[in-house]
């Protein structure tokens, strides 16, 4: 008897992973970690009820390169430390019970790190007053403290956490990593005009706004080697006034394709809350909110591509291959 689902239960291979089917669970923290970040067989059975469920690609949301200073939300998976490596590879154990190609998703929040967390300023691109930090700090009734602008020696460090944290997941046996690059979090914040007003070369043209994400690649890339899967999501289109749009987008992505394997397809910001719903859509919105641009996308990278945003079932996700032009497009349902 055949599937009506035919393409998204058709396998995959990158770099000689195999991927048994085209569905992806995007990114999700359920914050099950013990409050230093470290693995907990809760948070393992967490993902192992999804894995039973048969999903190809299953994705740890907001894993953080520096839990010691820049956390946004409490009890993140932490990857700053070899001593959370054994915790790791516990959870690759249970992917591989079911067949499922597990990642975490890196990140830091940059300018959008809690101080009622970390009781140290954010850092990011360029200082200024974040609307998140000024919405706690006026519940809360204290002043807002001001996010301060990265050094040189600081963008550096960073970039080598993000290497670092890619070649740990390496090391507890994945054989691919989930870089985010979108919602303007802290590569976001480097590539966005919105939050980018550097004079230096990480600052002004998209060409150097392009660079902290693109020497981070390159080192993952170097470390990790030729056999590891590289997917990065980012914003398609930011939809802030002053953001980065979809225009800018494309040639953001132009400039870096071939450097990353598969590229999951988001909108919006997680820096302002009136922008939340382009990345995580209400009912209200529609279904497959960002296919049109992972459709158009697809038309001029090299790369696979995985979207994410209101595709809640397999009838949804089947259609779109045919729309995507070609059934070898990593288009799973999110």
């Amino acid at each position: 008897m055949g599937s009506n689902y035919k393409h998204v239960f058709s396998t995959i291979e990158i770099r000689g992973v195999k991927y048994k089917n085209r569905i992806h669970m995007a990114p999700t923290s359920p914050k099950l970690t013990d409050p230093k970040g470290f693995m907990t067989t809760e948070h393992i059975e967490y993902f192992r009820t999804i894995a039973k469920g048969g999903a190809g690609i299953i994705t740890l949301g907001n894993c953080t390169v520096d839990i010691e200073h820049y956390q946004d939300e409490p009890r993140q998976v932490a990857l700053d430390n070899d001593h959370y490596i054994p915790g790791l590879t516990r959870l690759v154990d249970m992917f591989e019970l079911y067949g499922v190609v597990g990642q975490l998703e890196l990140n830091h929040a940059g300018l959008d790190a809690s101080w009622d967390l970390n009781r140290c300023p954010a850092i990011g691109p360029t200082a200024q007053h974040m609307p998140m930090e000024l919405m706690k700090a006026a519940l809360l009734g204290r002043p807002p403290v001001r996010a301060e602008a990265m050094t040189y020696e600081q963008i550096k460090e960073i970039q080598q956490k993000y290497i670092d944290a890619a070649f740990r997941c390496k090391r507890a046996g994945m054989n691919t990593v989930f870089v985010h690059a979108g919602h303007a979090n802290l590569i976001g914040q480097f590539s966005s005009p919105l939050y980018n007003r550097r004079t230096d070369e990480y600052g002004g043209s998209l060409e150097n706004r392009a660079r902290f994400c693109m020497e981070i690649l390159e080192g993952i890339r170097k470390k990790c080697g030729e056999d590891f899967v590289i997917e990065l999501r980012v914003s398609a289109d930011e939809i802030h006034p002053d953001g980065m749009h979809f225009e800018e987008a494309k040639r953001y992505l132009q400039m870096m394709d071939g450097m990353f394997d598969i590229l999951s397809v988001s909108a919006g910001l997680h820096t302002d809350k009136r922008y939340f719903k382009y990345f995580t859509p209400n009912m209200f919105r529609g279904e497959m909110v960002n296919v049109g641009y992972a459709a158009e996308l697809k038309k001029i990278l090299k790369c696979k591509i995985s979207v994410a945003g209101g595709i809640d079932n397999l009838t949804n996700a089947e259609k779109l291959f045919p729309r995507a032009g070609r059934t070898s497009a990593c288009l799973p349902a999110a």
